[in-house]
């Protein structure tokens, strides 16, 4: 229909992807550290975000090659969160908002049970990887963009 999908995001806790299921991101973060704000964004220039939607993605073969590709254990819905993070390690993870992809965003795992339950073996999967509640890693990584954000928002 047009409408705008939020494909810049933090790294999800298990907190904010069990109240996204409840309730929607924007009203669950504080719309000043929120990627889609529309207000927000300069058009005209690109930035670092720790996690991009996995519906359209350029990547560099070379980075793939050092990191990996996709990992086969968590499969469907977390599986671009896990390799955007791991590039975002190493590379950077960019977001061109000056570019305009269209997507068919069925939102599955809300309207059928089984494609809800590999969402939630998928999450099971990718936090027993990288940690539940004691992910540092996570923590800094939001953080640092965050403050990126904010500063080159000039807040």
């Amino acid at each position: 229909n047009g409408k705008r999908q939020s494909v810049c995001r933090l790294l999800p806790s298990p907190l904010i992807l069990i109240l996204n299921r409840i309730i929607p991101l924007r009203f669950v973060i504080p719309k000043e550290l929120w990627f889609e704000n529309e207000t927000a964004i300069n058009k005209d220039k690109f930035f670092d975000v720790p996690f991009l939607s996995g519906c359209f993605m350029f990547l560099k073969i070379e980075a793939l090659n050092e990191i990996g590709f996709f990992d086969e254990n968590i499969f469907l819905y977390m599986e671009d969160v896990d390799l955007c993070r791991r590039i975002h390690i190493k590379y950077r993870t960019v977001f061109f908002p000056s570019k305009t992809i269209y997507h068919y965003h069925k939102r599955g795992s809300r309207k059928r049970i089984n494609l809800f339950v590999h969402h939630i073996i998928s999450a099971i999967r990718y936090f027993n990887k990288w940690g539940w509640v004691s992910d540092q890693e996570r923590k800094l990584i939001n953080e640092s963009a965050l403050l990126k954000l904010q500063n080159a928002r000039g807040l």
